[in-house]
């Protein structure tokens, strides 16, 4: 019996793993997702910056230097974003992995948890929920069935017979210890 609740708790155990890496993988993609937009709005504000730097520099107002550093800054926003892209198909890859479904675009959920305040009920719940704890548990009742069985081994075996013999010479009942 505990080495099958053990081996229950071990599957419970590969369940909250792959739980764990999806939500992991779930806030990747929303930070990822966040951190594109917030990028593409970068672009726009150092193309915009670009121009005027441009409309400046043609009226001599500002130096070509400006417009080239400018350009440069524009070049690299634009080269981050482009980064940031990669990383969220990634991030959304590796979703789709673990949920095996396509992953279009993703929405904070609205979800009201319930987490104890304090610290030591935080600690009791997560001892009390996590299956390596209890496959864990299981397996040390099983290792003490098994020191249990090793010990009986090392008593004397006893056997008993008993024999009822009809008719002949020696008639009756012959026990054996």
């Amino acid at each position: 019996t505990s080495r099958l609740s053990a081996a229950e708790y071990a599957v419970n155990e590969v369940e909250q793993d792959t739980l764990i890496k999806t939500a992991t993988a779930f806030t990747n993609v929303l930070k990822l997702q966040a951190k594109v937009d917030a990028s593409k709005e970068n672009v726009d504000e150092h193309l915009r910056l670009v121009q005027l730097i441009e409309r400046r520099a043609r009226s001599e107002l500002s130096s070509m230097a400006e417009v080239i550093l400018a350009k440069a800054r524009y070049d690299q926003s634009k080269s981050e974003s482009i980064q940031l892209q990669t990383a969220l198909i990634n991030a959304k890859s590796d979703l789709q992995y673990l949920i095996g479904q396509k992953v279009d675009q993703i929405l904070i959920p609205k979800i009201a948890l319930s987490i104890p305040n304090n610290l030591d009920e935080c600690i009791s719940a997560a001892k009390a929920f996590s299956p390596t704890l209890k496959r864990l548990q299981a397996e040390a009742y099983a290792a003490e069935s098994d020191i249990a069985v090793s010990k009986a081994n090392l008593w004397p075996q006893l056997s008993a017979r008993s024999d009822q013999i009809y008719g002949g010479i020696t008639e009756g009942n012959t026990t054996y210890l």
